[in-house]
């Protein structure tokens, strides 16, 4: 479906914040501002304008990728059809199918390669506790809530260990790249 022209300007309104706010944030980088891995710093860089290049680098490339991901986010927000910002704690989206009797909580993250261990065992907790959440709000038992995670960008064949360890425990994983938006 095409998007709408308030979807589009808005669209286009978040991608010029994304960028307006990347060099905000160049502009105010400072060597005091650094925290330098010493170890790091010594193995990379052969010359002043080398330390300089990587931790300038270093800085813009880490920040970007995760402030691509909270861009996202946003962004399936603004177009969603179905699914919708959550107002339960602990989901990013989530859909409510009363004639199926489903709540479906998702997690949001940029691509099949942007998890962790870590940050598997923070999704698979948030979207427990979320469950928890619902069902102690009142959800009723005969509901079933589906746990997923969407992913912007990918095909299913290049989701990570870490997201199918994740599907290999109950989770929902398959909402990726063109299957992001689909229920």
């Amino acid at each position: 479906m095409p998007l709408t022209q308030e979807q589009t300007t808005r669209i286009e309104e978040l991608f010029d914040d994304f960028i307006n706010k990347r060099y905000k944030n160049l502009r105010e980088l400072s060597l005091e501002k650094l925290s330098i891995n010493p170890f790091l710093a010594r193995l990379v860089a052969r010359s002043p304008m080398d330390l300089a290049a990587f931790l300038v680098q270093q800085n813009f490339n880490r920040s970007s990728v995760t402030s691509m991901g909270t861009l996202l986010q946003n962004i399936a927000k603004e177009v969603g059809t179905k699914y919708r910002p959550s107002s339960t704690p602990g989901a990013d989206l989530e859909f409510v199918d009363v004639h199926l009797k489903r709540h479906v909580l998702m997690q949001m993250k940029a691509g099949p390669n942007t998890l962790n261990s870590d940050t598997k065992n923070e999704i698979k907790t948030k979207l427990n506790n979320a469950e928890r959440k619902l069902r102690f709000d009142g959800l009723e038992n005969d509901w079933v809530v589906s746990k997923e995670l969407g992913m912007a960008y990918g095909k299913l064949q290049e989701r990570s260990g870490h997201v199918v360890d994740l599907g290999n425990q109950g989770f929902y994983v398959d909402k990726i790249g063109r299957y992001f938006g689909k229920l």
